[in-house]
């Protein structure tokens, strides 16, 4: 009968144990780096959506928030609307023009809820070129005028010009009245955020250092609040110089000193004309 010796014990050599040691302990190390690696990925990865996300939200509002909006809201009401009354002899119309800037006026007649076209500058130079001032009819150099209701929304009117020929649009109340206009500028700044005419939104503000500026009554509060940061809600005003009157509760006088003091702003009239608040200076706190 044969009886089997058992095998002798297997042992590790101290040298073997340290070499499968500092194997798994290098293995182990490399799972933790690429661990750490990856926990760093998610990270920067759901910060980066989380951003994105944000963006989006951002954007989303603000399309919800361009859709809501009214031509209204951003136009030029009729008292700061420069128009000319078709029974006006040609030389007052011609001096009248000498100082503005604009190039497309409403005209009216009778009164100025009956606006009966848009003269053109340009036109009126040319006619006065070929024949004498006194032989031109405005009549048949009117252009016919874009109406258009106030209650229209920015994004529809913007989507439904079909040329540049359409700059310049007369806003109408549910009574037919005129109540002001809004320009291809306007809408191209509320939708775009740039300016198709320049010299025109800029002559509104004037900078004087970083901390200064000289902004015009006729300034849409909407405008104000995009270039000012600020937060002045609509309310029945359209213009800067609007709000101020609403919240003086009265037209001030053309001699009075007046500051006003809106979030970090402080509003001090230096022009008024006919208690008409023409300019404003805008000094921003440290």
């Amino acid at each position: 009968m044969n009886i089997l010796e058992p095998e002798p014990e297997r042992t590790l050599s101290q040298s073997h144990f340290q070499k499968i040691s500092l194997a798994l302990a290098d293995a182990f190390d490399k799972i933790s780096e690429l661990s750490h690696k990856n926990r760093e990925g998610k990270i920067l990865a759901f910060k980066k959506n989380k951003e994105a996300l944000a963006d989006e939200e951002a954007k989303f509002n603000g399309q919800n928030k361009l859709h809501k909006k009214i031509v209204r809201e951003i136009m030029t009401s009729r008292k700061d609307t420069f128009t000319i009354d078709i029974e006006d002899d040609i030389d007052s119309i011609l001096d009248s023009l000498a100082n503005t800037k604009h190039s497309k006026i409403p005209v009216y007649e009778k009164n100025i809820d009956n606006i009966i076209g848009i003269l053109y500058v340009k036109d009126l130079l040319i006619s006065a070129k070929e024949r004498e001032c006194n032989n031109i009819d405005i009549r048949n150099i009117l252009h016919q005028p874009n109406c258009v209701p106030e209650t229209k929304h920015v994004k529809e009117l913007y989507n439904s010009i079909n040329s540049k020929k359409d700059e310049l649009f007369i806003l109408v109340d549910e009574y037919g009245g005129f109540s002001g206009i809004v320009t291809l500028d306007d809408l191209m700044y509320e939708i775009k955020g740039i300016s198709y005419d320049k010299e025109i939104k800029n002559s509104k503000i004037t900078k004087i250092d970083d901390k200064n500026f000289i902004v015009k009554g006729f300034l849409t509060v909407s405008d104000f609040n995009k270039n000012f940061r600020t937060n002045i809600e609509q309310g029945d005003y359209d213009t800067l110089s609007g709000y101020i009157i609403d919240q003086l509760g009265q037209i001030p006088d053309d001699n009075e000193n007046i500051e006003i003091n809106l979030e970090n702003l402080t509003l001090k009239l230096i022009k008024i004309d006919n208690r008409r608040i023409e300019e404003i200076h805008v000094c921003i706190a440290n």
